[in-house]
């Protein structure tokens, strides 16, 4: 039987879970005022429900996250990424790109996990299983990375329980101005069938799907 141990004694563990939380709780802190400037819009954004953002702008804090299963994605992607860096890749490389909406100027902002400039763009995405990889919003997201980039090469890096998987995502020719205008007029809302029960506002939302 373990004896029980006064949490103020608690040694490694308890070090990296609170250096996890204060990096996301000042990333979170720092990027407030653009959360709620509505002429930003992420990268991440236009790959889910757009009511999804506009939530988020309403109650910014609601959308601040610290849970396990975040914390072991933190882990991962900082130890794939220090192995990418000694290949030469960028790290968190940000990028944004401005976007007029019938003469509105909207700033499109983005972080790529990993880049090589002028030949690939990394996303690392952990997962519960492997089952149905490579998701649709995944791709989305990083072909959007790569139409901003202009490069034509992507890599999509997935680690779940049972494998680290990768697959190859090529660049379209996608027209980022009418992503934006689809995502500002609530074209999908929800994008996804399985976006409202997995959404933190959706006990906020009149129009989750049940």
């Amino acid at each position: 039987m373990t004896e029980n141990v006064p949490f103020d004694q608690l040694n490694f563990s308890n070090i990296v879970i609170k250096k996890v939380y204060e990096e996301k709780l000042k990333e979170f802190n720092d990027r407030l005022s653009e959360i709620k400037n509505p002429n930003i819009i992420y990268v991440s954004d236009l790959v889910y429900c757009p009511l999804k953002r506009l939530f988020r702008m309403q109650y910014p804090e609601i959308s601040f996250i610290f849970e396990p299963q975040a914390i072991q994605g933190e882990l991962i992607h900082k130890g794939l990424q220090l192995y990418l860096k000694d290949l030469g890749y960028e790290i968190e490389k940000e990028i944004s790109e401005k976007i007029y909406i019938n003469s509105e100027e909207f700033v499109l902002k983005g972080r790529m996990d990993a880049y090589k400039e002028g030949e690939e763009v990394i996303e690392i995405k952990t997962a519960k299983s492997s089952l149905g990889i490579p998701h649709d919003h995944h791709i989305l997201q990083l072909k959007i990375y790569l139409s901003m980039t202009n490069i034509s090469k992507g890599t999509l890096i997935y680690v779940s329980p049972d494998r680290i998987a990768e697959f190859p995502i090529k660049k379209d020719n996608l027209d980022l101005s009418k992503l934006v205008f689809d995502y500002l007029s609530k074209k999908y809302a929800p994008r996804w069938d399985w976006e409202c029960k997995n959404c933190i506002f959706s006990k906020l939302c009149p129009y989750r799907l049940e």
